[in-house]
């Protein structure tokens, strides 16, 4: 969860949305939310949004920074499921350019994760397909996972 918030969803916020005057401030504030707070593992669009308006209530530049970001916490609040596939269905009859910069950090992030990943693999997790595997014939497995 650390890889896709640190090294995907940050960098591809920052850069999209133009955050680099604020990036300090702004992934220290993605990071308690995302990753250090009862709210871990939440869906990405809703730790978005709980960023940005964290972000925009702490001061003018960032603020600024995300300046029309009460479209996506109007999306947030008014579907249940959220994902790119409702955000774009969402943009068919909803212009906003805000919402899509949203949608293409969302798609980005995933080409870059599946990249990092593809290159990189899971290390820390790296054992798991083959215990899981000789496991089986023993056992009926099942696997939960909120990520």
């Amino acid at each position: 969860m650390e890889i896709k918030h640190k090294r995907v969803f940050q960098p591809v916020e920052v850069e999209i949305f133009g955050l680099s005057e604020v990036a300090e401030d702004y992934c220290r504030l993605a990071e308690a939310i995302n990753l250090y707070s009862v709210r871990r593992g939440i869906n990405r669009f809703e730790g978005l949004a709980l960023a940005f308006d964290h972000l925009a209530q702490r001061s003018r530049a960032g603020a600024k920074a995300v300046s029309g970001h009460e479209d996506l916490q109007a999306f947030v609040a008014c579907r249940t499921v959220l994902s790119c596939k409702t955000l774009a269905s969402h943009l068919n009859t909803n212009t906003s350019e805000f919402l899509a910069k949203v949608l293409e950090w969302s798609r980005r992030s995933d080409a870059l994760y599946k990249l990092i990943m593809e290159r990189e693999g899971t290390p820390v997790f790296s054992r798991v397909k083959p215990i899981l595997e000789e496991a089986q014939s023993a056992a009926e497995l099942v696997v939960i996972s909120s990520s």
